[in-house]
Order: C-alpha cells, then structure tokens, then sequence
C-alpha cells in the first residue's frame, strides 16, 4: 500500500510539474523575444537616423574641401605665373606636385594638349599623360573652357578619367604664364576613407544593443563598422553567416536566427541609403530572464518533492544502503587482493545469505589461486632447468680454459652465453643479453642462441662480420615484438692465440694481462642485433700471449645496485680484475670471486637484473 501510494503521488507532482514547467518556459520565452525584437529595432533606428545626420555633415565636409581645391588649383596658376620655369621643367614640376600634396599636375598649352605632367610614383608614370589630347574625352573636355576664359576655375566631381578610366577627382584653372590650362588631379579614395571613417567615429558609441549584442553596418559584404573593433574590415562570411542569409540582408528587412563564432543569436536587419544594418542579440542574453523564472520553479518544485519523498529516503538508508556499503567496503578489500578480508553484514536474512555467499566464493577463489601458483611454479622451474641444461659451464683443453655462469633475476633469464669448438684449432665463444626480462626475453634468447650456434657452425668460408650480419637480417624477419640483443662474438685460434671479435652493441670485454694488469679490450660500437637489418659490422682482432685471459660480462654485473641505489660501476670491476689474485687464478675462481664482490657491494638489495660471466684464460 505505502509503495502503491508512492508511486502514484510520485506521478502526479512530476506531471503537474511537468506542465507548469512547459507552459511557463513558453510564455516567458515568447515575452524574451518579444522584448529583445522591440530593442533591436528601436536601436535600428537610432543609428539609422544616426547615419542620415552624419551624411549630411560628409556633404558639407565635400563641398569644404571642393572650395579648398578651387583655391589650390587658382594658387598653382598664380605660381607658375611667377615662376614659369615649373611649367616646363618636369623636375621642378614634380617636385612642386610634392609640395602641393596632389596626385598629379598637369600642364596644358593653348591647343588642348598636356605638354608637362607630375604623377605620383604609386599611381603611374608622367609619360602616359604626355601629348593626351583634352577634347578628346568627355571626362576632360569641360575644362577646355579655360582656355578661352583668363579667371577660369573648374572644380569636377570623382569622375573615370579619360586615359584610364580610373576614378579621380580634377580641378582646373586657366594658365596666367601663357595660354592653357593648368589641372591638379588627386585620387578619391583617400577622400571616401576619410568621409567613411568620420561618419563611423560618430556612429561607434550608438552600435551597442544591450549588454552584449550590437549593430553591424555593412557595405555589400563587408562589415564597415560595429561595437566589436575586430570584426570591422572583415566579411559577413568570415565571421560565419551563411550565403543565402547574407543574400537576404542585401535585399530587405526581416529577421533571423544565426549562431557567430560559436555563439546563438537572433537578430533583425533593414536598408538604408546604400548600407544594410543589422542587430544581434545572444539568445542567453535575452533569455536570462526565462531562465531566471524557470529556475525559480525548478526549485520550488523540488523542495516539494524533497519534502514528501526524505522520511523515505532516510528509512531506506537506514534498512538497506548503509548493509551494502559496508559490504562494497568488504568487496573493495577484497578486489584489492585481500583475500582474508570477511564480509559479516548480519542485519536481515537476506544481508545473512549475501555474506555467506561472498566467503564462500572467496574461499574457492584462494583455494583456485594457490592450485595455480603451484602449478605455474612447477613450470617456471622446469623452464629454468631447460634454460641452465641449454648453457655450457666449464671447459679445459690443454690450450685454454674456460668458465661460465648466469643468475637470472626472474625465474627465467634474457641472459645467454656459449662456447664450442669450430674445428681442432679454433674456439667460438659468445655473450649476449636481450633486452626485457622473464619469460618473453628467454624465449627470444633461445632463439637467438640457436641462430648464432648454428651459423657459426656453418661458416662456409664467410667472416666473422658477416656471420653476425647474416644472424642478424634473420633474428629481424618475424621479430613483431621489436625486441633485440647485445652480442659479443669471437673465435680464438688455440695454436696461436689470436681472438678474431665482433662487437653488437655489448659492453667491452675486460682484457687480463698475465703479465701486467687489467685493460679494457677495444671494440667497436655495432649496432645491437634485431634492431635493423641491414647492418654491418667491424671484425677486429687482439693476440693473446700464454696465460692472458678475457672477461666477457653483462650489464647485470656493473649495474648491479645497493640499497642506496648506487651502481657497482665499471671502475671497481676493472680494479678487481687488476688485483693479483686475477692473474693466476682459474677461470671458476675468477667468476666466483667477482659474484662474492657483487654480493657484498649490494648487501642484500635485490637483484635488478641478469648476471651472467664468461672468463676465457689462453694457455698456449
């Protein structure tokens, strides 16, 4: 019954909410538009009436500066009057053009014809003026009167001229030095700017609509002023209004909606006098008030529902959500790998067969984890015992000895080394460590040790170079999981003790002396194997006299850290293989001594990576 009741005056305050909602957000919405379309258009018509003042005050400014123009031209007449050689020097002509600040001055005779002209750089040459009859345009042949008038003056509106057709504005005056003309020819454009720019000084603090809308003025596309300084300049396009509504703004008023640079708007636009205004208005601005009143009611609304529904909530809260957040507690304990953890929520049957389901399901999962584990360690021993029988340790012939051994950091390494005889004169030996650790790097070093073994194996007749080179191109076919390895690779005569050595990105070698002290062995940088095939290599050699010895190692022994998290470091390898007891010592003894040393430097910090040693010592 109480569910029954809930629900249904849970239906009925969400449908009158729900209506009261709606009708309210409509009629509000409606008076929003209403208001903004009444304000955009009363601003509309501001700057309208704005505008028609200032186009009266351009045309005053134009008649100003005709008379201004009349005055020049009467001025330039009396001075060539005074100074007749301007009227014939080019030069001086040209530079009385500069002084006067025209365009152009042109000098024409008693026929009508310009025999002397100064043009502006950026605007042409004075050639093309010279010898242009007067008559024979329509643009120039009112000021042929002048040459029958002494006080002649003729001030003409911008009109195309006639050698070009280029708008221009040109005044004239009768010569006073001799018969003819004299005529001062300035460009408009600077003039419209400057008509343009006095009307929009004035119209600027008029083009704001509210707090954050305004009018746009436009000539054609472009927008020629409005509140925002940085859309002036540009298109209608650019600023993101689309082609079929601009076209509509060039031919009448109406209304539109529009989204500018991201942002929702709604305006209106209207013609006047050549010019197309147009007001905007964001929509968040004009209906902030709606939203004001709407959020009002939401949370009236709300607080009525809060009302009716927190006895119940806080019952709920109390019977069944405080269990199941303590048993989300408990779970998360557990999903966290704590599998001790007991979930003991006992407050009703129901909470009594959910916990007893839980631990008895986290007993199966322990009993399944440590089945595995055993399992899984089975293996890795196996794995571990196939990986050391894979590896030779000792040797002895009467012409050398060698010793050899690797402690993996996992239960598996990427560490290997190898040595064999080529024939009854020669012995290959070699170290490598892959890169990674664990299982993925023994698997890859198993692969690289049977493709080294068996190519050395082969030899047919190729140098040690190219054997790694071969080795390499092959290890890089397949190699997806872009893994690669250091190598150090060499072949020792016995007979003569020369050590034939190819280096593949590996440490160098430590050279024993047995009668001297401890060197490292020169070798080359080459580049590791798997990396890139197509590598080639550098093939170097180093004589061992009787009883010289040679250290081959992996990173795992130099950088081996201590607690503190310091290196075991080249200097103290090199100083250890320098001490006396080196210079005798067997090969077994050699590497036993430099693992106690490592031993003691880390003082029980763990191992970090793969150690592994080969000591080679020539007996000739």
């Amino acid at each position: 019954m109480r569910g029954t009741f809930q629900r249904w005056l849970f239906l009925f305050l969400a449908v009158s909410f729900a209506a009261l909602f709606l009708l309210t957000f409509y009629i509000q919405t409606r008076e929003a538009y209403s208001d903004a379309e009444h304000l955009i258009q009363l601003r509309l018509e501001d700057v309208q009436k704005q505008i028609r003042i200032s186009e009266n005050a351009a045309r005053t400014i134009l008649n100003v500066y005709n008379a201004s123009v009349a005055s020049d031209v009467r001025t330039v007449a009396y001075f060539l009057e005074r100074c007749p050689a301007y009227a014939t020097n080019s030069f001086l002509l040209e530079e009385l053009r500069e002084n006067t600040g025209y365009d152009e001055i042109h000098v024409i005779n008693e026929h009508g014809i310009i025999e002397n002209s100064a043009v502006n750089p950026v605007l042409g040459s004075p050639e093309k003026f010279l010898g242009f009859n007067m008559r024979l345009h329509a643009q120039s042949e009112p000021f042929l009167e002048g040459l029958k008038k002494k006080d002649f003056v003729l001030v003409q509106p911008p009109l195309p001229r006639g050698i070009d057709h280029k708008l221009f504005l040109y005044s004239g005056a009768s010569r006073k030095d001799a018969p003819g003309l004299v005529q001062l020819g300035a460009s408009v454009d600077f003039l419209e700017d400057s008509l343009e720019n006095s009307r929009l000084a004035q119209l600027s603090p008029s083009l704001r609509v509210g707090t954050n809308g305004e009018i746009l003025i436009c000539k054609g596309e472009k927008i020629i002023g409005a509140a925002r300084t940085d859309y002036e300049g540009r298109t209608l396009t650019s600023i993101g209004l689309r082609q079929d509504l601009i076209s509509a703004f060039l031919q009448g008023d109406g209304a539109f909606d529009e989204t500018i640079e991201g942002i929702s708007f709604y305006g209106l636009y209207m013609q006047t006098t050549g010019l197309t205004l147009i007001g905007v208005m964001p929509k968040y601005e004009i209906t902030q008030k709606r939203n004001g009143m709407v959020l009002l009611l939401i949370a009236t609304c709300l607080f009525m529902i809060l009302v009716v529904f927190v006895a119940v909530s806080k019952l709920v809260q109390k019977i069944v959500i405080d269990g199941i957040d303590r048993i989300n507690v408990s779970l998360g304990k557990i999903t966290a790998g704590n599998l001790e953890e007991k979930v003991e929520e006992r407050g009703s049957q129901e909470f009594d067969d959910l916990s007893n389901g839980i631990n008895t399901m986290v007993d199966a999962l322990k009993g399944a984890i440590a089945a595995e584990k055993t399992r899984l360690n089975s293996e890795l021993d196996f794995a571990r015992a196939v990986q050391a029988s894979a590896l030779p340790q000792l040797h002895s012939d009467s012409r050398y000895e060698i010793f050899a051994s690797m402690e993996p950091a996992k239960e598996v390494g990427g560490d290997f080394y190898d040595f064999f005889q080529l024939d009854s004169s020669r012995l290959a030996f070699l170290i490598a460590d892959v890169s990674g650790k664990g299982i993925p790097a023994a698997m890859f070093m198993m692969k690289a040790k049977a493709q080294l073994k068996s190519s050395l194996l082969a030899n047919k007749g190729r140098t040690l170079d190219q054997i790694i080179a071969e080795v390499n191109d092959s290890v890089c076919e397949g190699n997806d999981a872009c893994m690669f390895v250091t190598v150090f690779a060499g072949v020792l005569n016995m007979d003569t003790g020369l050590v034939v050595y190819v280096n593949a990105g590996h440490n160098a070698p430590v050279l024993r002396k047995c009668d001297g002290g401890a060197s490292w062995l020169p070798v080359d940088n080459g580049f590791v194997i798997g990396g890139m095939d197509g590598v080639s290599y550098e093939r170097q050699t180093v004589l061992l006299k009787k009883g010289d010895g040679l250290l081959l190692y992996t990173d795992g022994v130099t950088e081996a850290m201590n607690k503190t998290h310091a290196l075991y470091g080249d200097d103290r390898l090199i100083s250890l293989m320098d001490g006396p007891i080196m210079r005798s010592a067997p090969a077994d003894c050699v590497l036993n001594e430099i693992k106690d040393d490592v031993k003691n430097y880390v003082d029980g910090a763990p191992q970090s990576d793969d150690i592994t040693m080969l000591f080679l010592r020539y007996l000739g």
